[in-house]
C-alpha cells in the first residue's frame, strides 16, 4: 500500500467515524424532539381554545420537556463519557438561546401572545436550521420545514396560528423526533 492508499483509507475511515457520530446524535436527540413536540401541541392548543387553565398547561408542558431534555443529555454524556468541555459548550449554547429569546421578546415588544409564539417558535426554528450545520444536515431539515410551518401560520392562518402550530409544528417535531430516533 502506498501512501495515497494509506491516506484514502484514512479518509475512509474518518468519514464513516463522522457519520456513525452525526446516526448516534441523531438517535440521542429523538425523544428529546418528540417530547417537545408534544409539549407545543399542549402549550399551543390549551391557548388557542383559551382553556381556564391554559398557563398552567403550559408551564407543565415546559417543565416536563425541560426536565426530559436535561435528564437524557445526562444519561446521553455519561454513556459516551462527554467531557466537561463538550457540556460548557451545551450550557452555553443553551443559556445564549434563553437570553436571545428574552432579549428579542423585550427589545421587540410583541403586541399580543399570538406575536410572542411567533417570535418564539421563529426563533426556535432559526436556532435548529443553524444547528444542523454542526448536528447534521436532518436538523437543519426540521428548523426551515418548521419556520416554513410558522410562516404559513402567520400569514395564511393567523386566527388559527396556535392551532396551525399546536397541531402541525408540534406534528413536525414529534414526526422528526421519531425519524432521528429510528436513525
Amino acid at each position: 500500500m502506498d501512501r495515497d492508499e494509506a491516506q484514502q483509507a484514512l479518509d475512509a475511515i474518518d468519514l464513516a467515524r463522522e457519520r456513525a457520530l452525526t446516526l448516534r446524535n441523531y438517535a440521542h436527540s429523538g425523544p428529546v424532539f418528540a417530547v417537545w413536540g408534544a409539549a407545543w401541541f399542549v402549550i399551543n392548543l390549551t391557548a388557542h381554545f383559551d382553556l381556564a387553565y391554559a398557563s398552567l398547561f403550559s408551564a407543565a408542558a415546559i417543565a416536563s420537556a425541560t426536565a426530559v431534555s436535561v435528564i437524557s443529555g445526562m444519561v446521553a454524556g455519561r454513556r459516551d463519557g462527554d467531557p466537561p468541555a463538550t457540556r460548557r459548550r451545551w450550557n452555553l449554547g443553551a443559556a445564549l438561546i434563553v437570553f436571545a429569546i428574552l432579549g428579542l421578546l423585550v427589545l421587540v415588544a410583541p403586541a399580543d401572545r399570538v406575536q410572542a409564539n411567533a417570535v418564539i417558535s421563529w426563533l426556535v426554528a432559526s436556532a435548529y436550521a443553524i444547528a444542523g450545520l454542526w448536528f447534521g444536515v436532518r436538523i437543519s431539515l426540521l428548523g426551515v420545514v418548521l419556520a416554513a410551518v410558522v410562516l404559513g401560520a402567520w400569514f395564511l392562518a393567523r386566527e388559527s396560528f396556535e392551532l396551525v402550530m399546536g397541531v402541525v409544528g408540534g406534528g413536525v417535531l414529534v414526526t422528526t423526533g421519531f425519524w432521528l430516533w429510528r436513525s
